[in-house]
């Protein structure tokens, strides 16, 4: 058997060279010669993919007038500029897949009809052979399905010159998906190819689909049922996805396979876990909120409205807690090789329909701001010496390394959850103990966060507020009032160490215009004697 090491290894030299060979194939005439060779679009569409899912009416409003607003960019132009200057990837794929299809379809009217169509016609006149970018597979694969899902809106009136062109050109761009297959996000390209296979009358494109998507769950979705990123938003991302693919089956009169039903049953167990009392998801791993109405939806599709949410979710790392109208969602994970997002042991808390505790979430509008929302002080947790509790991306510390342990106990209407983590060991000497008891039928929060090891670490423990929560320090110092937006009154008081207010900010979602202005909970305290305890309580007045 020949030694490995006297192969090429998969440096950056061979990775580059191997992208600029692939870039020479597929911008060759060739390459285009045999992406014409498509079967005829003359009785296309066949079948058209539903698309239950809603848009945003003012955002469609906003691209019918010029601007565009993608992953926290925005650019405003009457002529439609694809590749902007200084423009990051999430808002060129955002442009090139076509995302504002559905908002312009919400808004709808002859002009949002117009506009789409001039969209596609100009995407056409620039783009119609390979592209780098354009060409992409998870651009592709998102640009397919938006223009099948619209066509009925958008292109089945127009006249029989775009309507040709525009499903000549869907042929071409679904059989280079294929040839592409196994590149981007595989769930996109599954969709995509299953839509392509239905509308062209292409039965091998379904085939294809399926096998994709089968082993796309199994590489994506843990055997509890959740999404192995363990960002909320992502979770339901893929299952509406799931459960548009599977609609899709049964318009083509297929047999749902086995393993996308199980599936699709058990991430409804999950994201059933992962919302708050106003149905919303909590802010996770870069996640956002997403709204009541959409979960509800997704769990509506998937045939699970009803049933009660899991306490405990041990291979995505999650633990719920939920008395009275009180909802507590707290991180219990260990953190894997991909995971940017620093909250080891963050919770959040609703009280009825409020959000009170939260994190302060995610934004994709500039990379600074992503680094921060991704630190631990972003979380309302614990930070030691005020750093991260995972190390650096390319640390000596292996993120496997850092070890998560966590009890759970359900005993006399009392909840109770007892995590601790090391990622502050091997840097500091310091292992974070949190525990945390919900009682009195939901309104009394008790918690402790126990710091043990080195003497004279110094820690923070934050409780950043929703921006609906108004907050003062009252009582000399010794406690704060809280009152949510609805009017609901809570107190916090501390022991341990020394607290007050201080500026946050809170972002719901990586497409949010802005992070909002909020504040926060800050203790600060030093470890004494090898271990500090700070104690606080939250409790409903």
């Amino acid at each position: 058997m020949q030694d490995d090491r006297s192969m090429p290894q998969e440096t950056g030299f061979f990775k580059n060279l191997s992208a600029y060979a692939h870039q020479i194939k597929c911008r060759s005439p060739l390459y285009d010669m045999a992406l014409g060779r498509a079967a005829s679009v003359d009785d296309a569409p066949l079948v058209i993919p539903p698309d239950p899912w809603s848009g945003d009416a003012g955002r469609g409003y906003d691209i019918v007038q010029g601007l565009y607003l993608f992953d926290g960019q925005s650019f405003r132009s009457i002529d439609v500029l694809w590749e902007p200057e200084g423009f990051h990837d999430g808002w060129l794929s955002s442009m090139h897949g076509f995302d504002m299809l559905r908002d312009l379809r919400a808004f709808g009217g002859e002009r949002a009809r117009q506009h789409a169509r001039y969209l596609i016609s100009d995407w056409l006149d620039h783009y119609s052979r390979w592209h780098a970018l354009s060409w992409r597979p998870d651009i592709t694969a998102r640009r397919i399905v938006h223009w099948l899902s619209a066509y009925s809106a958008f292109c089945a009136s127009a006249g029989e010159e775009f309507r040709h062109a525009m499903l000549e050109s869907l042929s071409r761009q679904i059989k280079h998906l294929s040839k592409h297959a196994g590149e981007g996000d595989l769930l996109y390209t599954a969709k995509a190819l299953f839509y392509g296979g239905m509308a062209m009358g292409q039965e091998k494109y379904c085939r294809q689909a399926l096998h994709i998507l089968a082993a796309d769950i199994q590489n994506d979705i843990l055997s509890d049922g959740g999404h192995k990123s363990r960002a909320p938003e992502q979770h339901l991302v893929f299952l509406q996805n799931l459960l548009d693919i599977r609609a899709a089956i049964h318009l083509a009169g297929l047999s749902v396979p086995d393993f996308l039903t199980h599936t699709a049953g058990k991430m409804a167990a999950v994201l059933r876990s992962l919302r708050h009392n106003d149905g919303g998801l909590g802010l996770f791993h870069g996640g956002g909120a997403a709204g009541g109405s959409l979960c509800d939806m997704v769990l509506a599709q998937a045939g699970a409205s009803g049933g009660r949410p899991l306490k405990s979710l041990g291979v995505t790392g999650y633990d719920r807690m939920s008395q009275g109208r009180t909802t507590i969602i707290m991180d219990t994970g260990k953190p894997s090789d991909r995971q940017n997002y620093a909250g080891l042991l963050a919770f959040e808390m609703s009280a009825g329909r409020d959000r009170l505790i939260v994190n302060c979430g995610a934004w994709a509008g500039h990379p600074a701001w992503q680094q921060a929302l991704a630190s631990t002080a972003a979380h309302s947790t614990v930070t030691v010496e005020e750093s991260n509790a995972l190390p650096a991306k390319g640390a000596e510390i292996p993120l496997k390394k850092i070890a998560v342990t966590k009890i759970r106990e359900d005993l006399n209407g009392t909840g109770l959850i007892d995590a601790t983590h090391d990622g502050y060991l091997e840097r500091f000497g310091v292992t974070h103990r949190r525990v945390m008891t919900l009682k009195n039928n939901g309104n009394l929060l008790h918690g402790q966060d126990i710091l043990s090891g080195m003497d004279g670490a110094s820690f923070a423990v934050r409780f950043h507020l929703h921006p609906s929560v108004r907050a003062s320090v009252i009582g000399d110092g010794t406690r704060v009032l809280l009152r949510t937006g609805t009017g609901q009154g809570w107190e916090f008081t501390c022991n341990g160490g020394v607290f007050g207010l201080e500026e946050s900010v809170y972002s719901p979602g990586r497409h949010a215009d802005t992070p909002r202005k909020t504040l926060q909970i800050a203790v600060y305290a030093q470890i004494f004697g090898q271990k500090t305890i700070v104690d606080w309580n939250l409790s409903r007045i």
